[in-house]
C-alpha cells in the first residue's frame, strides 16, 4: 500500500516505463541468484504458468503504473482493490463454480463506490481512472491463474519466470523509446530498490506460496486491503485530501468487500 505514494513521487521524475523496467529487471536478476539452485529443475509446468501469470502481471503494472501518473494514490489503491470482486466470476471459468448471491450484491456494492469516486462532476471518468480499472482486471485474472497453476506448479519458479518476463519486457521497450539513464539521485534509487526487494521479488513469492494452501477468493480479500494502506499512507505522506465524495466512494468499495467475502453462503454449482 505504502508503495503507491512511493511510486507517485518517482513518477514526478522518470517514466512509468522506466521505473517498471528497473524495478522488474532488477527483481528478476536478484531472484534469479537467489534461487539459481533451485531454477535448475524447472518444469514446463513453472514455465507455463510462469508465462501466463507474468502476462496478466505485466499488463496490470502498465496500466497501473500510466494510470498513476493521471490519478492519485489513493484512488489508484482503491480502484485496484476492486479486483477482489472480480475474481470470483474470472474463477467461475476455470471451476464452473458460479458466484455466490452475497459476491454478485458485493461486486455491485464496489463498482458504485468506484463509480462515486471515478466519475467527475461532468459525468466524465478520468484517463487515469480508466487505465487503473483496465489494471484491476489484469490482477483479478492474475490472482485466478495464479491458484489454478500453482496447485502443480513450483510456486518460487513461478514468481521467477513471471516476474523475469515482466522485466524483459519492460527494460526492452525502455531501450528502445527511451534513453537509459542511471543519474537517478539516491532518493529515486532507494525508491526504485524498495519496489525491487519488498514489492516485486519479496510480494510474489509469498504470494504464489500462500496461493497453494489458500484461494484466489481469499487471496483476493487479502490483497485489497493494500487500498486502504494506500488510502492511509496517502494522506500522510502525500498531503491528499480526502473529500465527503471520495471517503464515500471508498466506504462502498469497502462494504462491498466485505459483502463479497464475509458474508456465509453457499456456493452454487454449475452442471458440468
Amino acid at each position: 500500500g505504502i508503495n503507491f505514494v512511493v511510486e507517485k513521487n518517482v513518477l514526478l521524475s522518470i517514466t512509468p516505463l522506466m521505473y517498471l523496467g528497473y524495478r522488474f529487471f532488477l527483481s528478476a536478476v536478484l531472484m534469479a541468484i537467489i534461487f539459481r539452485n533451485r531454477l535448475k529443475n524447472i518444469s514446463k509446468q513453472d514455465i507455463t504458468g510462469g508465462l501466463v501469470i507474468g502476462i496478466f502481471m505485466l499488463l496490470g503494472f502498465l496500466t497501473q503504473t500510466a494510470g498513476l501518473v493521471y490519478t492519485t494514490p489513493s484512488k489508484s489503491g482503491f480502484i485496484t482493490g476492486s479486483n477482489v470482486v472480480m475474481v470470483p466470476f474470472f474463477a467461475y471459468v476455470l471451476t464452473k463454480r458460479f458466484p455466490s448471491a452475497s459476491q454478485i450484491v458485493g461486486a455491485v456494492v464496489t463498482f458504485g463506490g468506484l463509480g462515486i469516486i471515478s466519475i467527475s462532476n461532468n459525468l466524465t471518468i478520468d484517463y487515469g481512472d480508466i487505465l487503473t480499472i483496465l489494471c484491476a482486471i489484469c490482477f483479478a485474472l492474475q490472482i485466478t491463474f495464479t491458484e489454478y497453476y500453482v496447485k502443480e506448479a513450483d510456486p518460487i519458479n513461478m514468481a521467477v519466470i513471471q516476474v523475469a518476463l515482466a522485466g524483459i519486457v519492460t527494460m526492452g521497450m525502455t531501450i528502445i523509446q527511451e534513453p537509459i539513464s542511471l543519474g537517478f539521485s539516491l532518493d529515486i534509487w532507494a525508491a526504485i530498490l524498495f519496489g525491487v526487494v519488498f514489492c516485486t521479488a519479496g510480494a510474489f513469492i509469498v504470494q504464489n506460496i500462500a496461493q497453494k494452501y489458500t484461494s484466489s477468493t481469499h487471496t483476493a480479500v487479502i490483497l485489497c486491503t493494500e487500498s486502504v494502506f494506500a488510502g492511509i499512507f496517502s494522506f500522510l505522506l502525500w498531503q491528499e485530501l480526502l473529500t465527503l465524495k471520495t471517503i464515500s466512494g471508498f466506504i462502498l468499495i469497502l462494504a462491498g468487500v466485505l459483502i463479497t467475502e464475509l458474508t456465509p453462503s453457499k456456493t452454487i454449482h454449475a452442471k458440468m
